[in-house]
């Protein structure tokens, strides 16, 4: 971006009530502080939870917005005719970003035209769902036609990117420029180009979006409420002139959100359709512990914990270890005892010699804790202790992967019933504002609804797990455990996020029998 100054003004978009907004992805567009682009201005860092840096295999191309979980929207011209592309995230210096995501595929509109730049818009899907944290999350798109009359009376924007200086260098740092929404006989007079209704013209004397910024976000801002506003994005960069100061040319969000709409449930509804469980080659080197899994998924040891005062639930992980809650275990050791469940029998009782709650547990953070048995679990008839996967790589595989399984145990006659039930999953800032109460990081939420059997799923110490392929056999993999239920959400610990802990704390403490 190139400015020789330029004053970063808040221009405030008001609807009648904050029930008119529509968003396109929840959370999104969360309170900036920002600053500018050509001989620009830092940007706030809180701005780079949305931005996308775009680039090949050897180099920076555009920038770009992340508008939902799978995909981020920039400008055609940025990916027409690209093949091998990658997304970097949370990336406020453009070369330290804090994820990165191969693209899977890439969308232009079906009526870009590449002389005009007519319709220049575009998407990528990214090859796996972001998790929003605090430096990750979409910015706002609002799907209401009414919004369109309000973005052209606008008097300003903003403009974020990495493009080129005053030098004619890239920059480091994102940069932010503010804009003044022109007449479009400004960018027609200037540019020699004929502005469409589906283009905004604006500029400043004084500087202006550069190379290197195509496909970035003109923004602005929304009242939510009295105290709250969220960034919304109104236009995509597309074109200017070469020595990038004067007006410019930006493609119209607003006239494409029904292409953007359509284009996303499309995939999704494609994605939708069911799969089989994820494949791995080699099992092996997979498992956190090898004896594992028993002759089915759902043939994993369950535990029944007891206190004098409670009971609680948990899963063995080994023939000796049982991974539990930690909030449920504040008795004295020598009164617990553990009954070891299968399908449809015990297999004994069990005492408990030793407790190991997470060192960070405190209320409701790292609620997660193993129970060391008085003796080894034998002799269950093809039931196992349940798998873990063993290294981040294979984790993240497994975490992008998703519905998540929960079993579902029905008592209508006997034997009882096992249904495995697919269940979607939100991150814990979308968690967070859902239920209006802080989650960690470290946990997820799933909502059960749509069970059509008992019900019984969301109790403390209940299990989620993923469905995988291996050597020719299906297997149940562990990937969190329920610590609490809140207003319908099941608010659940991401046992992958602490399987260091789990396994330091299992080989310094285990015993031969």
């Amino acid at each position: 971006m190139h400015t020789y100054f330029a004053l970063f003004a808040v221009v405030i978009l008001v609807f009648g009530h904050p029930g008119a907004f529509q968003f396109l992805e929840e959370p999104c567009g969360g309170g900036l502080n920002t600053n500018k682009i050509a001989n620009g201005h830092n940007a706030g860092e809180e701005a780079a939870a949305w931005m996308a840096a775009i680039s090949n295999a050897t180099h920076f191309l555009c920038g770009g917005t992340l508008i939902h979980k799978r995909f981020v929207l920039t400008a055609a011209h940025c990916i027409n005719h690209k093949n091998i592309l990658f997304v970097k995230l949370g990336a406020y210096r453009k070369s330290q970003p804090t994820a990165q995501y191969d693209v899977e595929k890439k969308m232009v509109h079906q009526l870009h035209n590449e002389f005009s730049r007519g319709n220049d818009i575009g998407l990528l899907k990214l090859s796996g769902s972001v998790v929003y944290n605090e430096f990750i999350y979409p910015i706002c798109i609002i799907m209401m036609k009414t919004i369109k009359s309000l973005v052209r009376a606008a008097p300003k924007f903003a403009a974020f990117g990495w493009g080129q200086n005053g030098k004619g260098q890239e920059n480091e740092i994102l940069q932010t420029i503010t804009l003044n929404n022109l007449n479009p006989n400004g960018c027609n007079k200037t540019l020699y180009v004929v502005v469409s209704s589906e283009q905004i013209c604006a500029g400043v004397d004084n500087g202006d979006t550069c190379l290197g910024d195509s496909g970035g976000p003109l923004t602005t801002r929304v009242n939510v409420n009295k105290t709250k506003y969220r960034e919304v994005q109104v236009g995509i960069v597309s074109f200017g002139n070469s020595d990038c100061n004067g007006p410019g040319v930006y493609t119209d969000v607003t006239s494409h959100m029904d292409w953007i709409q359509e284009t996303i449930n499309k995939e999704i509804v494609e994605e939708s359709i069911p799969e089989e469980p994820l494949r791995f080659d080699n099992v092996q080197d997979m498992w956190l512990y090898r004896e594992c899994g028993g002759d089915t998924i759902a043939s994993n040891l369950r535990a029944n914990i007891f206190g004098t005062t409670f009971s609680t639930q948990g899963v063995l992980i080994t023939s000796r270890f049982v991974l539990t809650n930690a909030r449920y275990l504040r008795e004295n050791v020598a009164s617990l005892y553990v009954i070891v469940m299968g399908i449809e029998s015990s297999y004994g009782e069990y005492g408990v010699d030793a407790v190991f709650e997470h060192q960070k547990f405190s209320d409701e953070k790292y609620d997660i804790a193993l129970l060391r048995l008085s003796r080894s679990v034998r002799h269950t008839e093809g039931l196992k202790p349940i798998c873990m996967l063993s290294n981040l790589q294979i984790q993240q595989r497994g975490e992008l992967n998703l519905p998540l399984t929960i079993f579902d145990y029905v008592r209508i006659q006997e034997p009882v019933k096992i249904y495995a039930v697919l269940v979607e999953s939100i991150g814990f800032l979308e968690c967070s504002r859902i239920i209006q109460k802080e989650v960690e990081t470290d946990e997820i939420c799933v909502k059960t609804e749509s069970l059509s059997h008992s019900h019984r799923f969301g109790n403390p110490g209940d299990i989620l797990g993923k469905r995988i392929m291996g050597s020719e056999k299906e297997w149940f993999v562990l990937f969190g455990i329920v610590s609490y239920s809140h207003n319908g959400w099941h608010v659940v610990t991401n046992i992958m996020r602490h399987t260091k802990w789990i396994a330091n704390t299992v080989d310094l403490n285990n015993l031969s029998n």
